[in-house]
């Protein structure tokens, strides 16, 4: 039976997961800002690397895509 390959998760800065998702989708409305504040509010995992937040991209442009659940006002 053939060993099951194990994904190796692309760990990014939020300015890095922004340039790949600049680079698929050029007029993306995504910011650094919103996906600093995903990585620092806790909705996504990250880890430290000194002062650097790093985390895994393909995550965040999961949950970017799934969307929230969240009522819109009148």
């Amino acid at each position: 039976m053939a060993e099951e390959v194990k994904r190796m998760p692309r760990m990014r800065t939020a300015a890095g997961i922004l340039a790949l998702i600049r680079k698929a989708d050029p007029g993306t409305e995504v910011t650094e800002y919103h996906i600093r504040r995903l990585m620092k509010s806790g909705r996504v995992p990250v880890s430290r690397s000194g002062r650097k937040l790093l985390s895994d991209a393909d995550k965040v442009i999961d949950l970017l895509a799934a969307g929230t659940e969240r009522e819109v006002g009148p």
